[in-house]
């Protein structure tokens, strides 16, 4: 099984099943249940490649739990690094600490480690930011001060710069072990791990309400559907505030811990959680998983082969069933709307005279400036036109009714033109593309709700010739 060889594996379970004592068939038949399961998911695997985030951020040693701010421009993640003469924990061989790296036309930058008062000489991580990048929640372990062996804290963005840490209080922190926690993008649930009483064993999720600043709730078990007599670890809240992504080896899965998914239901209920299947998950243990919040690309951590050691941080390109509601933001001041996307798979069969929008595409707000989760959609625009040659294109532009004629006008063209400009930057001939912009002149919504505003905002693409 630890080598992904379930065919061979669950032959040899299933004898050993029909001989051994009563009381640990249990175990075998869960052991035979992953392997059939295994075995399902490797002839079915998941078309999502995961690419390494690079020098940049990942090192020789573990990168692990991402997270990012709402408009993916910033990601904090957890170093555990070796000790050093700073290390305020006497038995620990290693420490943990939070970095961050922007990201810049694609590339993420050189990371940096966050300054005092956030990291200290103790293990600091499994952060989570606010959607709008005001609020860092965290943990500390292994220090002399607290309620348990690791509590939740949090900062408050002032003054550029973070605020000295406060511990979320004695209804979030007990003596038992609390850390993970994972905002909602509306900055009032925060859901945690925890191995408190009153759950149904190991390590459960619970979640508080922020109830003011500062000021937590009574925490509250997710109950039996999520939780399991096992564990249930690094819950992750996407900005749609309805999908939990989570790990689990109490769940069916292909053995170790497995990365679920589960939506909210009405009346609180969650729905049966679903495994994201393979090649994400393994045999081995998967957790920390963050989504953008336009849904379609994940980061996580892996130790598998061909990274820079130990735990990398990768991204993919979710599959398109495993996704959670898209959400937009669309202005500084931290508004979001849901933004229901188009598949762009029509690319394949499409013949001159087409149009079709690109979905996941993303500017700033009232800028030509492309957001950091738009480059996903532009790669495979580019992989497309590298693999069919004689195929031309217009690139056009379009804006609600807000603003002037002139101001919409320029705006659509300014964007078109940028993804023109990087369609040639990646090498394709300048010959096999133009662009222009429409303005407010084609909308193919009322202007009359900011749902519609944000289906005029597009961008979209022609087959001139093929």
């Amino acid at each position: 099984m630890a080598q992904h060889k379930y065919e061979n594996a669950l032959p040899v379970l299933e004898k050993y099943y029909a001989k051994a004592e009563h009381k640990i068939q249990p175990l075998l038949r869960w052991k035979i249940d992953q392997c059939k399961f295994g075995i399902e998911a490797m002839k079915n695997p998941a078309n999502m490649l995961p690419i390494n985030l690079g020098e940049n951020v990942n090192s020789e040693w573990d990168e692990y739990h991402p997270s990012l701010t709402g408009n993916s421009k910033e990601i904090l993640f957890t170093v555990r690094r070796p000790r050093d003469e700073q290390t305020v924990c006497k038995y620990c061989k290693e420490e943990e600490d939070i970095y961050r790296s922007v990201q810049q036309n694609g590339i993420w930058q050189p990371r940096t480690k966050l300054a005092k008062p956030v990291n200290t000489g103790n293990n600091e991580g499994a952060q989570c930011i606010s959607a709008d990048g005001n609020y860092l929640f965290f943990t500390i372990c292994s220090a002399d001060f607290g309620y348990g062996s690791c509590d939740i804290y949090w900062s408050k963005w002032e003054d550029n710069k973070w605020s000295e840490p406060k511990n979320c209080g004695p209804k979030v922190n007990t003596k038992y072990w609390e850390s993970q926690p994972s905002i909602s993008a509306d900055g009032k649930t925060i859901y945690f791990t925890s191995n408190r009483p009153g759950g149904y064993g190991g390590m459960d999720i619970w979640k508080t309400e922020m109830i003011s600043e500062g000021v937590f709730s009574e925490p509250v078990n997710l109950g039996e559907t999520i939780n399991t007599p096992y564990d249930e670890v690094s819950p992750f809240i996407h900005f749609d505030q309805k999908t939990l992504y989570f790990s689990s080896n109490g769940h069916l899965g292909m053995g170790g811990k497995d990365l679920f998914y589960s939506k909210l239901q009405s009346g609180e209920i969650w729905s049966k959680p679903v495994n994201l299947g393979y090649p994400i998950n393994s045999y081995q243990d998967e957790s920390g998983i963050f989504i953008n919040a336009q849904g379609n690309v994940a980061y996580f951590a892996s130790d598998r082969p061909g990274g820079f050691g130990g735990l990398d941080i990768y991204c993919f390109e979710l599959e398109e069933y495993l996704r959670p509601e898209p959400v937009l933001f669309i202005a500084e001041d931290f508004e979001i709307i849901e933004n229901k996307a188009v598949d762009t798979n029509v690319l394949d069969t499409a013949k001159t005279g087409d149009s079709f929008v690109l979905p996941n595409l993303f500017f700033e707000f009232a800028q030509s400036n492309l957001l950091p989760d738009s480059f996903f959609e532009l790669n495979r625009l580019y992989v497309f036109l590298i693999n069919n040659e004689t195929v031309r294109i217009e690139i056009s532009g379009h804006t609600d009714n807000q603003g002037s004629d002139s101001y919409n006008k320029k705006l659509s063209i300014d964007r078109a033109q940028t993804v023109y400009l990087y369609l040639i930057d990646k090498g394709i001939d300048a010959g096999r593309l133009s662009f222009t912009g429409y303005g407010k002149e084609s909308p193919v919504a009322p202007n009359d709700t900011e749902e519609n505003r944000a289906k005029n905002r597009r961008t979209e693409i022609l087959i001139l010739e093929r």
